[in-house]
């Protein structure tokens, strides 16, 4: 196929792209591109342990940020080196439940000679989790039995606890998939469980419609060419089976076609897109196959190719409308490789588009695993609660009373963080508020509206709320802050004074019952009031 290239837009990504150091949250409906290599390379990436970043790129291909991934130890971090040249390695995959991103390396000194072949006691292979609400990286899980002296490919996790693994190892014995939880393995209650030994070598795990999922080109000793489930459902228990997907068998039918499957993704339960790496005139099936579950039996449909001679092994995938998917990958050129992107749609029997480059890696340095963070990827938080104004009339409440409050989230020193608005319903006095992703340490939550007095919750002189949801229960603004200042004194009683016997228009802040005139019970309110402050 043909490609067609976003020249502005990579353009944009490149002088960004070396800009960029620090870690900050992952955007909800961007592409994560693993890259070995800093940015400022001047020679080719080699075998030797070299540095890996994730680069985020919105899908137009306008670039983000780079999270550089550990080459240091830091407490529990381990380092995070990956082989430059070992292009089975590097996947990228997103947790089960949206929070985190998760990829491999080696607790290896940059620059370490050969180091997907190193013994495992002594550069034990990590797991890298990735917070998308934080971009924050943790690399403390390592193994140090698994994936001997050979390649630790990929990890996905349900919900950064633990984690299932594939790659292979020299002599066979340890690699297959692994149950990993997450730590050390001398962790209290830790486990590193044997999920499947059989194949040893295997390529990528994922997770879909509640199965877990294999990739492997081993045909011993039996042929596992394919997409593979790991047991029923998401096993947690040793000596699973490993089985070939119905259809599948037929990739080595006839022995020329010699597949190598690679990443892989579903689209519902019928529709499968598979990363196959093989090149040349002799590779009809290289590139992206479609596949289609048909009576029970998957069906090859045809493939999507960049190119005779570029490899395919990462794959991300999206339905971006009914029956009509988006398509993600990096090619396979040694450097300076490309992230592409094509359409497709599932009932298709065939597809003459063209992929579309959305940016290229820096020269010397090269892409691999390639993941999407949808829409609803990042955890939301909220503040809820009920907002009680007392002897404030329903009159008010049905009428000038807004349907949304704004709101300034503070830290525990209650410095303001971010700002956002709070939703309210003024029947029933339920407040909720979505924490701003910014928001990232235990915080306060302040609220003024007019002649209220501000609230902040919790109380500067307390704790502040751990991160995460909080409810405030019940709470009565005071209501007579005519002047807005925070405090209710004489001269807000001087404005309800000097508007004393009109309607509301004359001044809103004065009409403190909400029954659209400025009246004597408006003054017996302020009166009650008279003398308090707002919260800082």
């Amino acid at each position: 196929m043909k490609i067609r290239t976003m020249r502005s837009l990579c353009a944009l990504a490149f002088a960004a792209g070396a800009a960029s150091v620090l870690a900050g949250p992952i955007g909800a409906n961007h592409v994560v591109v693993i890259q070995v290599g800093a940015d400022n390379r001047v020679s080719n990436v080699t075998n030797a342990a070299m540095d890996q970043y994730l680069k985020e790129y919105t899908k137009l291909g306008v670039f983000v940020q780079s999270i550089p991934l550990p080459v240091s130890v830091s407490g529990n971090n381990r380092r995070m080196t990956q082989s430059g040249t070992a292009t089975s390695n590097g996947h990228l995959n997103l947790s089960v439940n949206g929070q985190f991103l998760t990829l491999c390396g080696y607790d290896a000194d940059f620059n370490t000679a050969g180091v997907a072949n190193t013994p495992v006691t002594t550069v034990n292979r990590i797991i890298g989790r990735v917070s998308i609400a934080t971009g924050d990286i943790d690399s403390s899980t390592f193994l140090d039995a698994q994936y001997n002296a050979d390649n630790m490919r990929d990890a996905i996790t349900v919900d950064g606890t633990s984690y299932y693994t594939a790659g292979n190892s020299t002599p066979s014995g340890t690699g297959g998939v692994w149950y990993v939880s997450h730590g050390s393995p001398l962790d209290s209650g830790a486990f590193r469980d044997f999920l499947a030994a059989t194949p040893n070598n295997t390529r990528k795990v994922n997770i879909a419609n509640g199965q877990l999922y294999v990739s492997t080109s081993t045909s011993t000793p039996e042929n596992y060419r394919g997409v593979n489930t790991i047991g029923t459902g998401i096993p947690t228990t040793v000596g699973q089976a490993t089985t070939l997907l119905p259809g599948f068998d037929v990739e080595t039918i006839p022995t020329s076609l010699s597949p190598s499957h690679y990443d892989f993704a579903f689209i519902g339960t019928d529709t499968l897109y598979v990363a196959d790496d093989r090149t040349g005139v002799n590779a009809p099936r290289n590139g992206i196959q479609k596949w289609r579950l048909e009576s029970g039996v998957w069906v090859y449909k045809y493939s999507l190719r960049v190119g005779i001679n570029s490899t395919i092994r990462s794959l991300a995938a999206e339905e971006i409308a009914p029956g009509v998917v988006q398509l993600y990958t990096t090619t396979g050129e040694n450097t300076a490789n490309k992230l592409v992107t094509i359409s497709d749609a599932v009932t298709d029997s065939s597809n003459g588009t063209s992929f579309t480059v959305l940016a290229t890696a820096p020269t010397f340095t090269v892409w691999r695993g390639v993941e999407l963070i949808p829409n609803d990827a990042s955890p939301t938080n909220t503040v809820t609660g009920v907002v009680d104004f007392g002897n404030v009339g329903p009159t008010y409440n049905s009428g000038p009373f807004p349907g949304s409050i704004p709101v300034s989230f503070r830290d525990a020193a209650n410095n303001e963080i971010a700002t956002g608005s709070a939703s309210y319903n003024a029947v029933t006095g339920a407040f909720s508020a979505v924490v701003p992703g910014a928001v990232t340490v235990p915080y306060r939550v302040s609220f003024k509206l007019g002649f209220w007095l501000r609230k902040t919750l919790p109380n500067p002189s307390g704790p502040a709320a751990p991160l995460g949801n909080y409810n405030f229960g019940t709470v009565a603004p005071l209501v007579g802050d005519a002047d807005d200042d925070n405090e209710i004194t004489n001269s807000d009683y001087a404005l309800w004074a000097a508007s004393n016997g009109n309607s509301v228009a004359a001044n809103t802040d004065c009409d403190f019952d909400g029954d659209g005139e400025i009246t004597n019970s408006d003054y017996a309110l302020w009166a009650s009031t008279n003398g308090n402050s707002g919260d800082n």
